[in-house]
């Protein structure tokens, strides 16, 4: 087994060094990091089903050398290059007032009564969902139900679901930004209180029945804006303890992990649990990727524009086998869709290229905007960017544009430039990144 995982192993490896790489020397990168960690999953995954004849059992398909790994590393290369560009344009270049010199963003600290505001209402509303929670029968944490029929059928309150989303995405975005204010103020209190609502917020998600990769989007959220803050006030990082944080957090999260083998049967049908971890990471991951792929390049891609501005459900019923797709959409199990395989099987080679740089383009405004309010620090603004960024990662991981041309990314959107634009609000100073004399370490 090692030798049939070495290769993509040392892929995902590189890959995630160029992202932490990127990441570092460009900070706002890490606002793209859970379509990244998508990305890279699913393009080492792909190389180890060229590399190794696999039966998908999701798409009743045998794997082997296609050449599909260089075309997801190209057209995730053209989604994220695309971005990056529209950030540094959007958020370097216009710093630079037009003299040509490169400086660092200068970021603004909120007032401590914004601060407060925001952290109220996160933690109010968070309150509230959690209360419907433990309201509602069939908590996933505490029987075997899952976290898609909880949410669609035995949630006590359906209108708080629907308007605050399952997982609460503003929480983590609110309180990660305000931890990273709470170290430039160095205001103790506001440590305790933001890092107590980021926990919290974790155990709502084992409580709803998240599992791998649910954490992960939960995790990666309540990280990024606290590093932007952290990167341009000056803080610096103890390497020992993030270190030692990601390697229990690792941890944490294979182990949540295996639930979830159990939970859709992948130990019992690789044969025991290492044989499902294995097929979960360098199989599953990738493998509707790589048949959309394979279809595609066949000239049967069985795809149309309905599949790009439709939902999983189309991408389940035009992958998968017709029994096995009705079982998952019956149990509401999300295949690992990609925006570059539909890309692929609805435009071709070509027109996938071209619906790849326009979702870059989409999605680095997104991440432009969310970098420069932080910058400009309005935590209130927050609210509305977390949901912009989930609907972004959510466009990409399931090869739809079906949340983009929804009415609330519409009023999302407005509501933000409505924010820009009318309202000012106080600031109690700034902290230019090149003038800090006495950073902060963390």
């Amino acid at each position: 087994m090692f030798g049939e995982v070495l290769l993509p192993t040392l892929l995902l490896i590189g890959l995630t060094a160029v992202f932490v790489k990127i990441v570092w020397h460009f900070p706002p990168a890490i606002l793209m990091a859970n379509a990244a960690y998508s990305a890279i999953t699913k393009t080492a995954s792909t190389l180890y089903l060229e590399l190794n004849e696999t039966y998908l059992i999701e798409t009743a398909v045998f794997s082997g050398p296609s050449g599909a790994t260089v075309r997801q590393l190209f057209y995730n290369g053209l989604i994220f290059g695309t971005a990056i560009f529209v950030v540094y344009w959007l958020v370097f270049l216009r710093a630079d007032h037009g003299n040509g010199i490169r400086r660092q963003p200068t970021i603004f600290i909120p007032s401590a009564m914004q601060s407060r505001w925001a952290l109220v209402i996160a933690t109010g509303l968070l309150g509230v969902q959690f209360v419907n929670v433990l309201a509602s029968p069939s908590i996933p944490l505490f029987t075997d139900n899952t976290r898609q029929l909880f949410w669609t059928y035995h949630i006590r309150v359906p209108l708080l679901r629907d308007a605050m989303g399952v997982l609460v995405m503003f929480v983590p975005c609110v309180a990660s930004y305000l931890l990273g204010v709470a170290f430039l103020r160095n205001d103790k209190k506001q440590k305790i209180l933001t890092g107590g609502l980021i926990l919290t917020y974790l155990f709502f998600l084992i409580l709803t029945g998240q599992k791998f990769n649910g954490l992960v989007v939960g995790l990666l959220i309540s990280v990024a804006p606290f590093f932007v803050v952290a990167r341009y006030g000056g803080i610096q990082f103890n390497l020992g303890k993030l270190a030692i944080f990601s390697s229990v957090t690792l941890t944490f999260m294979l182990m949540i992990s295996l639930v979830d083998f159990d939970t859709r049967g992948i130990s019992q049908e690789r044969g025991g649990i290492l044989g499902g971890l294995a097929y979960r990471a360098y199989a599953l991951q990738g493998g509707v990727y790589y048949t959309a792929d394979l279809l595609a390049m066949s000239g049967d891609s069985r795809g149309d524009m309905g599949m790009l501005l439709g939902d999983m459900e189309l991408v389940i019923r035009a992958l998968a086998p017709p029994q096995l797709a009705e079982g998952y959409i019956r149990g509401g199990i999300n295949l690992a869709g990609s925006l570059p395989g539909t890309a692929l099987m609805v435009g071709g080679i070509f027109g996938a290229i071209l619906i790849c740089m326009f979702f870059g383009l989409v999605f680095g405004m997104v991440i432009a905007t969310f970098t420069n309010r932080i910058l400009l620090g309005r935590p209130l603004d927050m609210f509305l960017l977390a949901y912009l960024y989930l609907w972004c990662n959510t466009i990409y991981a399931q090869g739809s544009f079906d949340e983009m041309l929804s009415p609330k990314f519409a009023i999302f959107a407005a509501l933000l430039l409505i924010s820009g634009l009318v309202f000012s609000p106080r600031r109690e100073s700034q902290v230019s990144h090149s003038r800090r004399t006495n950073p902060r370490t963390t």
